[in-house]
């Protein structure tokens, strides 16, 4: 297809990334009746994204220290001697997508670099704790009993051993010691056994 004096052609992909971003990139092909006897053509890129992504960060001494996410989505609770150095800590909350047989009820990722010299922290001393505070709404079809924080792994979620629900204030908590991608999961399913009954 053509508009103006852009000609697209065949020349258009489409993607969408991890956290639920588009990226579209094309080339406009040559570009018709040039000011000089060249013909020249441009590549186009844009992105598009439902909403903008909620970011917050923190300078994390060696003394300990917390992230507060905005809207009071999560806290981030660094304990004294959990970096060596001060540390800046980032939070990014991402968007929604598919994780097989569990419901995503919120993902988020989580950075972290030296002050010092830009480097990044990947793991830390000691454990700090995530705090994920959630809504009914966001829980959707997920057994509130089933949510867990799950961080991952390649291809594979990992559940983190530590994981907590308050259900009554719908919180959940959990211990960890390194940066990546989490994810607030849970089930869908309950699983039924048969009763078996006996003849006296």
């Amino acid at each position: 297809m053509s508009t103006g004096l852009l000609h697209f052609g065949e020349a258009l992909s489409l993607a969408v990334d991890r956290f639920g971003v588009r990226h579209a990139v094309w080339d406009s092909g040559p570009v018709y009746e040039p000011p000089d006897e060249y013909e020249r053509g441009e590549i186009w890129y844009t992105s598009l994204t439902g909403h903008l992504p909620v970011i917050a960060s923190a300078v994390i001494p060696p003394e300990g220290g917390s992230l507060d996410a905005p809207g009071n989505r999560a806290q981030l609770d660094f304990p004294s001697g959990a970096v060596d150095q001060t540390t800046v800590v980032t939070y990014t909350e991402t968007s929604s997508w598919a994780t097989g047989d569990l419901f995503g009820v919120c993902f988020f990722d989580l950075s972290a670099e030296r002050v010092s010299d830009g480097a990044p922290v990947t793991s830390f001393s000691l454990s700090y704790t995530i705090t994920v505070n959630y809504t009914d709404a966001e829980k959707g079809a997920a057994i509130e009993s089933t949510l867990g924080l799950y961080w991952q792994d390649g291809a594979n979620w990992v559940l983190v051993p530590t994981s907590s629900v308050d259900a009554a204030n719908n919180r959940l908590t959990a211990t960890a010691d390194h940066m990546t991608l989490f994810a607030v999961l849970g089930e869908t399913r309950r699983v039924y056994l048969p009763i078996v009954m006996r003849n006296q």
